[in-house]
């Protein structure tokens, strides 16, 4: 094994909220960001357009020092981004395959 210590600066990681006891209002998504040493959480949740039923993402994200989450992911008295349509309860599946490049440290 190496001694090396991986740098998060400026990285983002993301995971599937897949938690028995995600509720409804949780986000789908959630995960890290590092931007410029100030580490964030980042909390992700799909939703459906109005106007042509396509899928996108809509998040937020909040200094880690600072989060005090309740069960449902968010910081107290928070509510999550407002809906324009129904909550996919899975992540849409990619149209093409993404490139990842071969930066990965693993």
């Amino acid at each position: 094994m190496s001694d090396q210590q991986y740098d998060n600066t400026n990285k983002i990681v993301i995971f599937v909220n897949n938690r028995p006891d995600r509720k409804a209002n949780s986000p789908i998504m959630t995960g890290k960001v590092n931007v410029e040493g100030v580490d964030y959480k980042v909390s992700l949740w799909a939703r459906e357009s109005q106007k042509d039923k396509s899928t996108f993402w809509s998040g937020q994200i909040q200094k880690a020092e600072d989060m005090q989450t309740n069960a449902g992911g968010l910081p107290p008295g928070a509510t999550p981004p407002a809906s324009t349509g129904p909550v996919s309860p899975e992540p849409p599946a990619p149209s093409e395959p993404v490139n990842v490049g071969d930066d990965i440290p693993f």
